[in-house]
């Protein structure tokens, strides 16, 4: 509870951005996510963004923000070994973001199970050498809605 306060630290201004795009998505999401919108209008939000080299910045923020506190509102916990990228338009679209080969080989590289990206964005992981690669799946999305639905936070009846 608060007064609808959203503060994002360790993030530059185009993650911050995401982040504020990605609360406006859970606001228009709220039914959905089967939680009272009035509620969620005063919840006060605290994102940090953490990462080994200082402060983080791009759009690639807003689906890993969406999700989180999708996660947090629906009570579905995401598999820890999930990794996200990619822009949220205030429509629900998950747009195209840069560097997706190199999350992705990170991910490998890091036992990731599964990386959720932009539906536009597969054909740049056709280039790797599928004999270097481990386990990770790449799973497209062109929605926050429809990567919701697939990890059961929103019911796909709604």
């Amino acid at each position: 509870p608060g007064k609808g306060r959203l503060t994002i630290t360790g993030a530059g201004s185009q993650a911050e951005l995401s982040a504020r795009v990605a609360r406006s998505r859970c606001l228009a999401l709220a039914q959905q996510l089967r939680f009272p919108v009035d509620t969620l209008r005063d919840m006060d939000w605290h994102i940090h963004v953490s990462g080994p080299e200082g402060p983080k910045d791009g759009v690639s923020l807003g689906l890993p923000v969406v999700i989180a506190m999708a996660s947090h509102l629906s009570g579905v916990p995401v598999d820890a070994r999930y990794a996200f990228t990619g822009e949220i338009a205030l429509s629900g679209e998950v747009r195209s973001v840069g560097m997706v080969e190199e999350k992705f080989l990170a991910c490998e590289r890091e036992d990731f199970k599964r990386f959720w990206l932009p539906a536009r964005n597969l054909s740049e992981l056709a280039t790797l050498d599928p004999s270097a690669l481990g386990g990770c799946e790449a799973t497209p999305v062109s929605t926050d809605v429809s990567a919701l639905r697939q990890m059961s936070m929103i019911s796909s009846k709604t």
